[in-house]
């Protein structure tokens, strides 16, 4: 049986979603994804997922702007990457990034080099932006986690190890 989180530290990860969502940098998909990690007690979830979403952005980033740096930048590889990184951004709930990639996407089709560096400078100034607003989330989330943790500890030393110390 999963113990019931501490309501403060809990409230405090949840203000700050809300906050985040209500400033339009999150969307809801983010607190869907709060409320999965509590109603399954996966503790960490989320925090996982900002970790790989990052992870993967970086690396997203990365052939994005290799691609338009190219002599001949293959516009339909630019769209395909596009679309990939706009669906994981989708479903984490970063609204920026979603309308940046969407604006991207589009240029892509068109063949405009030019705008698309445009909207990838933009993209790397949202994603720079996000990524210490996520950090900040991931403790607030570690705070949150720190009871269950200590307890499932606890429970897996069993009372022997408790008496001993």
């Amino acid at each position: 049986m999963a113990l019931p989180q501490p309501a403060k530290a809990a409230g405090l990860s949840r203000q700050y979603a809300n906050l985040l969502i209500s400033r339009g940098v999150l969307t809801r998909q983010f607190m869907v994804l709060v409320d999965l990690e509590e109603r399954q007690h996966n503790w960490g979830f989320v925090s996982e997922l900002v970790d790989m979403y990052l992870s993967d952005s970086a690396a997203r980033m990365r052939q994005i702007s290799g691609q338009l740096l190219s002599p001949s930048p293959d516009f339909a590889e630019l769209e395909r990457l596009s679309i990939k990184f706009s669906g994981s951004s989708a479903t984490f709930g970063a609204r920026g990034v979603c309308e940046l990639l969407a604006k991207l996407i589009g240029w892509a089709r068109t063949g405009d080099r030019e705008r698309c560096a445009g909207v990838v400078g933009r993209l790397w100034a949202e994603m720079q932006a996000l990524e210490p607003v996520l950090a900040l989330f991931v403790r607030f989330d570690a705070v949150r986690r720190a009871p269950a943790q200590a307890a499932a500890a606890a429970r897996e030393l069993g009372p022997a190890a408790v008496v001993g110390l």
